[in-house]
């Protein structure tokens, strides 16, 4: 007696069809290298945005404009004029972060009383 295709497919039970665990591994897998892509995307911005805010700290711009003048790529008066906007940003960003900024006085002077 021959058995039509679909009460063979009803006698095996579903989570025992190999179709079905081939998807779910499939899918499995796609979700697993996704992640995978996620995280390394995440590690590389976070890598890209480090460097380039250590990059726009004017003493690193400074130095980096001394060694272009170094190889003579840039001319003795730009250089100057650069150096002397970059020395205004330098004075008016304070202390470095990793800086400590000086100690307040304790005590302070005792004022004269005005007669």
């Amino acid at each position: 007696m021959r058995l039509a295709g679909w009460q063979v497919l009803q006698q095996v039970p579903i989570w025992q069809d190999s179709r079905l665990s081939l998807a779910f591994y499939g899918m499995l897998l796609a979700g697993a290298l996704l992640l995978g892509a996620g995280i390394i995307a995440w590690i590389r911005r976070r890598i890209a945005n480090e460097a380039r805010c250590l990059a726009e700290r004017p003493e690193d711009q400074l130095t980096e404009f001394r060694n272009l003048l170094d190889l003579g790529e840039l001319q003795r008066e730009e250089f100057d004029k650069v150096r002397k906007v970059l020395g205004k940003k330098m004075e008016g960003a304070g202390p470095v972060s990793g800086e400590k900024k000086p100690p307040a006085p304790e005590n302070p002077p005792a004022s004269t009383p005005n007669p």
